[in-house]
């Protein structure tokens, strides 16, 4: 299983000059948390809605908290944006993806290729590797569930496939 069958092809982006107000107002619009940041068609960030949170202004500053918002949302997204963006590449393993999310604590991987381009051509996220769990598990489908307990050891899994496809 490849990243480029679970990942999501049509990504919304949004540019480094753009302004935070246009950031959130993207997210809002299409449902997500995070939008990578391309600059001619090559991916140069990320910024998420936290990072929107953390550029708001807060309340123990000299000036008005509403002047100070209306200042923050016309930042450009450039200011805020993660630099360095963990990625991975369309033919990747799609257990490779979720353990870089896993080692980087993160929820998102966008997809470029080739990796030393960093031309952005997908996106892939935390719940489209939960939908393939689900899938793989066969969570919604009918039938019978057999649960086995076997030793916690490397290769015990397969020993037990041997065994079964032996029968």
């Amino acid at each position: 299983m490849l990243v480029r069958d679970y990942m999501m092809h049509d990504v919304v982006t949004i540019e480094p000059e753009a302004r935070l107000s246009d950031a959130l107002n993207i997210m809002r619009a299409h449902n997500v948390h995070r939008l990578p940041v391309v600059e001619d068609n090559l991916l140069v960030g990320i910024v998420s809605e936290k990072d929107l949170l953390y550029a708001l202004p807060s309340v123990d500053r000299p000036i008005s908290w509403v002047e100070a918002s209306a200042q923050a949302a016309a930042l450009p997204v450039r200011q805020v944006m993660q630099h360095g963006v963990v990625t991975v590449c369309p033919d990747c393993p799609i257990e490779l993806a979720a353990a870089t999310m896993t080692d980087h604590k993160i929820g998102v991987l966008p997809v470029v290729s080739p990796p030393e381009s960093h031309t952005l051509v997908g996106i892939i996220t935390e719940t489209d590797i939960f939908r393939l769990f689900v899938e793989m598990l066969g969570s919604r489908a009918p039938g019978v569930r057999a649960s086995l307990e076997i030793d916690n050891r490397k290769g015990a899994l397969a020993s037990l496939f041997n065994r079964i496809v032996e029968a």
